[in-house]
């Protein structure tokens, strides 16, 4: 389920001597993308991003997702016409997370664009992505994580944990 958070921001625009309250709501939707399909299938080789990409957007557009065991090849920010993707690289053939945020945010009086120098990333392995976005009407952090499971050994839990524990501060 989204979880969703009211956001209450205002600017000051010096040049024009005004001030800006944007108040809306945003989706936030974590997701393991492997049980779309068989783990042997690449998922951006299938067409499954784009089908899943549209309906979040025409869900819930202000909607920003998080998505695990995604299997991408290399660290990438890529802007599509509905998200800014944000990808970890993963030298296996598991792992990778991927931060999708729209390009376009809205609200009943105001939409703005998300550009590319909006999003600013602080950290990247196969397993964690934490990223900055900061525009003139949001300013978050925001992590994507994707956590070993109860098969992995007791002490490459505690590695990670501790890790997004660093990361998080």
């Amino acid at each position: 389920f989204p979880h969703l958070l009211g956001i209450t921001t205002s600017t000051h625009n010096s040049k024009h001597r005004q001030n800006y309250q944007f108040t809306s709501q945003l989706s936030f939707v974590t997701y393991n993308v492997l049980s779309l399909g068989q783990p042997t299938n690449h998922f951006h080789t299938t067409g499954k991003a784009t089908v899943l990409a549209q309906q979040f957007h025409n869900l819930a557009p202000n909607t920003i997702i998080g998505l695990q065991e995604t299997r991408s090849r290399s660290t990438t920010h890529r802007t599509t016409h509905l998200y800014h993707i944000i990808s970890t690289g993963s030298t296996s053939k598991s792992h990778g997370c991927e931060l999708w945020i729209p390009t376009t945010m809205t609200d009943q009086d105001l939409n703005f664009q998300v550009l590319p120098h909006h999003i600013e990333v602080l950290h990247t392995s196969p397993r964690i992505l934490r990223t900055r976005l900061r525009t003139n009407f949001i300013d978050i952090c925001i992590i994507v994580a994707h956590a070993p499971h109860t098969s992995h050994p007791h002490h490459d839990k505690q590695q990670w944990w501790k890790l997004l524990s660093e990361i998080s501060s």
